[in-house]
C-alpha cells in the first residue's frame, strides 16, 4: 500500500510537471520574448548580472557609490544580497551569455516549482490524487502570475512559487515535527530574503492563522511549535526589512506617499464574478483612466464554477481539527483586504499585486471544499453551473460588448468541460486518467486561445540586447576608462541600443553610472538632478543643473559628484529637443567633445582626478589627505586645521548608516550638502589623526547576527529531531 502511494505520488508530480511545462512553453510560440520584457529587462537581468559578477569575484555588494541614488542595495531589498537562492540565480545569469535564454529558463523553473509545490500542499489535506493534480496544474495559469509576474515582475513570481512550499513544509512540521523544521526555515528564509514584501506578508498570514487556531483550540504542543518557528522567521524578517524601513524613516527616500487612493492598479471586486472567463479583461485602472493592461490579468481559473456541484447541506467545515482552516481564513482575509485596499499605503502600493494570492486562496478553498464535502451531479446542479457561467459571460460582455461572441464560446466550453469533469468524478471515479486528460485538455486549449488572442503580456518591451557581447559593443562608444558616467535624456528602444543602454543594463556593460533602476532612491538627489523615472532616466535639462555652481562650496555640481563623462541623448518633446540643441551647442569649460552623432553627444572631462566617493571639497581652514576610499569606508588624514572645526564634502550620498569609527573622535557627520552629499565636520581635537568614516546600513549587523542565531537554533533543532527519530 505504501509503495502504491509512493508510485501515485511520483506519477502525480510527473503529470503536474508536464501540464505546467506545456502551459508555460505555449506563450513562447506566439512571442519568444514573453519571459523577457519590462522590469525583467530593466531591472532583474542587470541586477542579477551585477550580483553574480560580485559573488564570482568574491565580493559581497552592499553599497555601490557610482549607482548613487540606486546604490544602497540593502535598502533596496529586492537585490537579495543575503539570499543564497538569489545568489544561484544571479550566478547563473552572469555565466549564461544569452539573457533571453537565461530569463526564460528561470521563469519556467519557478512556474514548475509553483505547480509542484501546490500539488504537494494539497496532499496534506486530501488523498484524492485527482484534486492534487488539478490544483497543481491550474495555479500557475492564474493570469496575474502568468501575464505579469512571470513576464515582468519576476520577484513576485519567485515568492509566489515558494509560498506553497512554505505552507506545505509548515503543515508537515506541525504534523510530524522531525526534520521538517529545517525545510520550513530554508523555504521561509529564501522567500523572505527575496525582499518582495507581499510574499512575506502571506508567510506571516499563514503563521498568524495557525497561531490563532491552535490558541483557540488549546492545542498547546502545536501552538508552541508555531510560536517558536514564528520567532525564528521574525528574526529573518527584521534582518531583511528593518534596514530599509529605518533608512526610509529618516525621510530621505522617494517612496513616502502615506495613505491615499488614486485607483492606480486597483482591481474592481466585481471582476471576481467573471474571473473564470479566460479572455475577460476585468477592471484595472491606470492614472489616465481606462484599463492599464489589455490582458485578462484578473482571470483565475475555468474551474471556479465547479462550486455549483458542491453539496453545502453536508457541512464541509465539520471535523476540521488538524486542517488548515485558520491559515486559509487568514490568507483569504489578508489577500482580499490588500487587493481591494487603497492604492497607496506607504511602501505598499499597486493592490493588484495581491491578486494572485486571492486566486491562490480561491483555488485552495475550492479544493478544500471538494475534498471535505459531497459532490452532486444532477439536473439542478447542471442548470446552476450554467447560470453561474452565463452570469460571468454577461459581466464580460457588459464590459467589452464587441467580444460577446468570444465570451459565449468560452462559456460553452467551460460549461461542457466542468460538467464532464464532475460526471467522471462522480460516475466514473475509477477512471482517474480520464479526469486528468480533461484537465490537460482544458489547460492547453485555454492557454493557447489566450495567447493566440493576446500574445504579449502588454507590459513594455524595451527590445533589450540579448547577449553580453552586444552590450559590450554598445559601451565601446564611451571609449576606454570613461570613469563615472552621466546619462541625460531617454533612449528609444527601437533605435538607441547601438549607442546607449538603459536602466540596469549599465551594470552588464560595466559602466559606472547613476542611471540605473531604483523604485525607491534618494529623494533630494532625484529632485535636484531631475531624475524622471525609476528606470534611471534623467532629464536632458539635468545637464544644466550639473553645471550650476553650488552656493556653499562655489563648485559645479558635476565636480561635486565626480562625474567624468556625460552622454546627452536627443529625445523627448519639442522643448526637450530645443534644450538639447542649446545645451550641446557649446562644450563647458574643463570638458571636451569626445563624440558627436545625430542622436547624441559625449563630453569628457579634460582631467580625471577624483574617484567616486572621494573628498571633493573642504573648507579653506583645513588640510586633509585621503588615505583610503572604498565603497563603504573612507579614511582621512587630518593634517592641519585653523579654528575650532573644518568641513569636508565627499562625492557620495549621505545615507543613514555613515559614522566616524574612531574611538574618542570629536568629528561628526553633518547635515548633507544640497540635502544629499555626505558632509563631515572635523574637530580641532582630531588634527594629526586618521579619521575613519564607515557605512553600515541601519540594523544590518544586528540583522546578520539574528540570521546567524536563527541558523544555530534550526541546526540544533534539526539534529535533535534526527536523534529522537533514531534513538
Amino acid at each position: 500500500m505504501q509503495k502504491s502511494n509512493r508510485i501515485n505520488h511520483f506519477i502525480g508530480i510527473l503529470i503536474v510537471t508536464l501540464i505546467v511545462l506545456i502551459t508555460a512553453v505555449i506563450p513562447l510560440f506566439f512571442n519568444e520574448h514573453y519571459y523577457f520584457i519590462d522590469d525583467t529587462q530593466n531591472g532583474a537581468i542587470g541586477q542579477w548580472f551585477e550580483l553574480g559578477k560580485s559573488l564570482v569575484h568574491g565580493k559581497f555588494p552592499i553599497l555601490n557609490l557610482s549607482a548613487q541614488s540606486a546604490g544602497n542595495y540593502i535598502m533596496e531589498g529586492q537585490w537579495g544580497v543575503v539570499n543564497p537562492l538569489t545568489w544561484v540565480v544571479a550566478i547563473f545569469v552572469y555565466l549564461t551569455p544569452n539573457f533571453l535564454i537565461s530569463a526564460t529558463i528561470i521563469k519556467i523553473f519557478f512556474l514548475l516549482l509553483l505547480g509542484v509545490g501546490t500539488f504537494e500542499l494539497t496532499r496534506t489535506f486530501t488523498k484524492d490524487v485527482k484534486l492534487q493534480i488539478l490544483a497543481g496544474a491550474i495555479l500557475p495559469t492564474v493570469a496575474f502570475t502568468a501575464y505579469i509576474d512571470a513576464s515582468s515582475w519576476v520577484t513576485g513570481l519567485i515568492v509566489f512559487a515558494l509560498l506553497p512550499w512554505f505552507w506545505w513544509s509548515f503543515r508537515m512540521f506541525l504534523k510530524y515535527q522531525k526534520a521538517y523544521i529545517f525545510v520550513v526555515f530554508v523555504v521561509g528564509y529564501s522567500l523572505i530574503a527575496t525582499g518582495y514584501v507581499y510574499g512575506t506578508i502571506y508567510v506571516v498570514s499563514i503563521l498568524v492563522g495557525s497561531f490563532i487556531q491552535n490558541l483557540l483550540e488549546k492545542n498547546w504542543s502545536v501552538f508552541l511549535r508555531v510560536t517558536l518557528i514564528s520567532i525564528v522567521l521574525a528574526g529573518v524578517t527584521f534582518a531583511i526589512y528593518l534596514p530599509g524601513i529605518l533608512t526610509s524613516a529618516a525621510g530621505i527616500t522617494a517612496r513616502d506617499s502615506g495613505l491615499s487612493n488614486n485607483d492606480f492598479m486597483s482591481p474592481n471586486m466585481s471582476s471576481l464574478f467573471n474571473s473564470f472567463i479566460p479572455n475577460a479583461l476585468g477592471d484595472v485602472t491606470n492614472y489616465w483612466g481606462g484599463d492599464i493592461w489589455g490582458a485578462p490579468v484578473l482571470y483565475i481559473s475555468w474551474i471556479l464554477p465547479i462550486v455549483a456541484f458542491i453539496d453545502f447541506k453536508r457541512n464541509p467545515f465539520t471535523n476540521i481539527k488538524n486542517s488548515f482552516t485558520g491559515e486559509l481564513i487568514a490568507m483569504a482575509v489578508v489577500s482580499i483586504f490588500l487587493t481591494f485596499a487603497p492604492s497607496e499605503m506607504g511602501p505598499i502600493r499597486f493592490p493588484i499585486r495581491n491578486y494572485s494570492y486571492v486566486g491562490f486562496t480561491v483555488i485552495i478553498l475550492i479544493i478544500f471544499l471538494l475534498s471535505k464535502g459531497k459532490i452532486k451531479f444532477n439536473k439542478t446542479r447542471i442548470i446552476l453551473s450554467g447560470t453561474i457561467i452565463l452570469f460571468g459571460v454577461y459581466l464580460s460582455w457588459s464590459q467589452v460588448p464587441g467580444n460577446g461572441l468570444s465570451f459565449l464560446k468560452y462559456g460553452i466550453f467551460i460549461f461542457l468541460l466542468i460538467n464532464m469533469l464532475v460526471f467522471v468524478a462522480v460516475k466514473r471515479s475509477e477512471r482517474r486518467m480520464l479526469f486528468v486528460a480533461l484537465i490537460v485538455m482544458g489547460q492547453i486549449f485555454i492557454t493557447i486561445q489566450q495567447h493566440k488572442q493576446l500574445s504579449v503580456s502588454t507590459m513594455g518591451d524595451q527590445q533589450s540586447l540579448q547577449t553580453y557581447t552586444a552590450v559590450k559593443k554598445t559601451t565601446s562608444v564611451f571609449g576606454k576608462n570613461p570613469g563615472n558616467v552621466w546619462i541625460a535624456g531617454s533612449m528609444n528602444p527601437s533605435s538607441s541600443w547601438k549607442y546607449t543602454l538603459y536602466s540596469n543594463y549599465w551594470y552588464i556593460g560595466s559602466i559606472k553610472t547613476g542611471a540605473v533602476y531604483t523604485p525607491i532612491g534618494y529623494a533630494k538627489y532625484n529632485t535636484d538632478l531631475k531624475r524622471q523615472w525609476a528606470q534611471g532616466t534623467f532629464a536632458i535639462q539635468s545637464v544644466d543643473r550639473l553645471f550650476t555652481v553650488d552656493k556653499t562650496t562655489h563648485m559645479r555640481i558635476v565636480d561635486l559628484l565626480s562625474i567624468d563623462t556625460i552622454q546627452i541623448i536627443k529625445s523627448g518633446d519639442k522643448q526637450d529637443i530645443k534644450d538639447y540643441n542649446r545645451i550641446t551647442k557649446t562644450t563647458p569649460t574643463g570638458w571636451h567633445l569626445y563624440k558627436k552623432e545625430s542622436q547624441y553627444v559625449i563630453w569628457k572631462k579634460d582631467k580625471i582626478t577624483k574617484k567616486v566617493g572621494s573628498v571633493v571639497w573642504h573648507s579653506n581652514n583645513i588640510s586633509v589627505r585621503q588615505v583610503v576610499n572604498t565603497s563603504r569606508t573612507i579614511k582621512l588624514k587630518i593634517e592641519k586645521l585653523r579654528g575650532k572645526s573644518g568641513k569636508v564634502v565627499l562625492s557620495r550620498l549621505s545615507w543613514p548608516g555613515y559614522e566616524i569609527k574612531n574611538s574618542g573622535a570629536k568629528s561628526r557627520i553633518s547635515t548633507p550638502l544640497r540635502g544629499y552629499l555626505l558632509k563631515t565636520i572635523i574637530n580641532k581635537n582630531d588634527v594629526g589623526k586618521t579619521i575613519t568614516i564607515h557605512f553600515t546600513p541601519p540594523f544590518f549587523n544586528i540583522g546578520i547576527m539574528l540570521i546567524f542565531i536563527d541558523i544555530v537554533i534550526i541546526t540544533v533543532w534539526t539534529i535533535f529531531s534526527f536523534r529522537r527519530k533514531f534513538m
